[in-house]
């Protein structure tokens, strides 16, 4: 990925009293068969 790739992240805080997160993003660069993405997700919960 180059600077001038894009991505996108949202995510909330879940549980009574907000112990638990979890997200997902995402980054872009270009499109069609020449473009580059990358994607994930992750989740946490506080000890």
């Amino acid at each position: 990925m180059s600077a001038g790739a894009t991505g996108v992240l949202s995510g909330a805080l879940f549980g009574p009293n907000a112990d638990e997160v979890g997200a997902l993003w995402s980054v872009n660069e270009g499109s069609g068969a020449n473009g580059k993405t990358a994607f994930g997700m992750f989740g946490a919960t506080k000890q």
